[in-house]
């Protein structure tokens, strides 16, 4: 069935959202509508997706009273359990895949100082500052505020690997300036500081949602955490919960942008595949590209997921790096085999003992083989002789020659 919503304009040019109904529902048998305003802007999208999410429930919790469901005449039967879950499917999908507008502010005008983010209309509030800036950083009064905290910095001992404190108090100020004092926080470089504009977070709330991002951050993978415990999420009550919730899904949004990517979840071929095809929360996803190697009896699958190119689990690669010692990519080889997402099987054999993520074909191509090599040529689509870079030139756009 299709989903039957219109989006009109009146001629006061007032947006409203209007739902036809069928006229069985009608008292009269008579063809009907239903007809909510819109704001026009700014929020007028959040305000659409929340409607498209509202108004079925609305509908079902008519229709279960007025029309038996074997009369229904679409193609989708209401139950009593859910009518309408499928557009509730949809409109679940669609609130989450709407664009977002992030304003990030350079306090001191350039992007090395302090930094400022909000996504519009999310009531949280990040900043963030190298070390170095510590006396600028406490001097603002969101410092001072409840709220959670992240210290950032690199594992001189452990082959460059991000280390991470998360942390959370009643007045961060106060808390990251007995941390500065800390020896145990000498590894810290980089500061993110995340407070709410409308100081609605309780000393319940910044417990929960430490408690929450360490158990992210933990199962990232992307990262290591310097926390000695993690502690329990506080018992809050149902929709507290749900907020908090929202809270740490906008936090994985916007992290990345400032360089704190470590709550991202990282896409795996097996996620991609178990998700629906025709749902709008649906991965962008590429065809399985092979990589062989007959001369060291090497096979490779990876696949590319939302722009990041994902080497399978299983796959077979090199067990030492043969390249040239200074190659930037030896280090990324020497980490992940540290790491423990290469090493050798109960036969010695050397694979990928999870799925992993490079930013580029030749990055993976790099890894697999022991040496530098051109991914975009090296690899092929699965059961083709096609390579990457003629299979991602055919998904280009056609642009026309210019006129000579």
């Amino acid at each position: 069935m299709h989903n039957p919503i219109y989006i009109l304009k009146s001629r006061n040019g007032v947006f409203y959202l209007r739902w036809p109904l069928p006229r069985e529902i009608h008292p009269q048998k008579l063809p009907s509508d239903i007809k909510v305003s819109l704001p026009a802007a700014p929020l007028w999208g959040k305000t659409l997706s929340q409607e498209v999410l509202n108004t079925p429930r609305k509908i079902s919790r008519f229709v279960t009273r007025t029309l038996p469901s074997t009369d229904y005449p679409y193609e989708h039967q209401t139950t009593a359990a859910d009518p309408f879950d499928q557009y509730s499917h949809r409109a679940s999908a669609m609130s989450e895949n709407f664009g977002k507008s992030v304003r990030i502010h350079l306090v001191e005008g350039n992007p090395q100082g302090i930094l400022t983010a909000e996504i519009i209309n999310w009531t949280g509030h990040v900043i963030t500052a190298p070390r170095s800036k510590l006396a600028s950083l406490l001097a603002r009064d969101e410092i001072g505020k409840a709220g959670v905290y992240f210290l950032l910095g690199i594992d001189p001992d452990n082959d460059g690997q991000n280390l991470v404190y998360i942390g959370q108090s009643e007045n961060i100020s106060r808390r990251l300036a007995q941390h500065n004092k800390d020896e145990k926080k000498s590894f810290w470089e980089k500061t993110c500081v995340v407070t709410s504009k409308d100081h609605n977070l309780t000393s319940g709330h910044i417990k929960y949602l430490e408690s929450r991002l360490i158990s992210v951050a933990k199962a990232s993978g992307l990262v290591s955490l310097t926390n000695d415990t993690a502690p329990d999420p506080s018992n809050l009550p149902e929709a507290d919960r749900a907020d908090m919730e929202y809270f740490v899904a906008q936090l994985r949004l916007i992290l990345p942008l400032l360089d704190f990517a470590f709550l991202r979840e990282a896409a795996t071929i097996k996620q991609s595949q178990s998700k629906p095809s025709a749902s709008a929360a649906a991965p962008s996803l590429s065809p399985i590209f092979e990589l062989t190697s007959k001369m060291h009896s090497l096979t490779a699958h990876a696949q590319e997921i939302d722009g990041e190119f994902t080497v399978q689990q299983g796959s077979l690669c090199r067990s030492s790096w043969e390249g040239t010692a200074t190659h930037t990519y030896r280090s990324l080889w020497e980490t992940l085999a540290h790491q423990g997402k290469i090493g050798p099987d109960d036969t010695g054999r050397w694979l990928f003992k999870e799925d992993v993520a490079f930013s580029s074909p030749s990055a993976a191509a790099a890894i697999i083989y022991g040496r530098a090599a051109n991914g975009r040529s090296a690899w092929r689509v699965q059961g083709t002789t096609e390579s990457y870079d003629q299979w991602q030139n055919q998904t280009l756009p056609q642009v026309p020659d210019a006129a000579e």
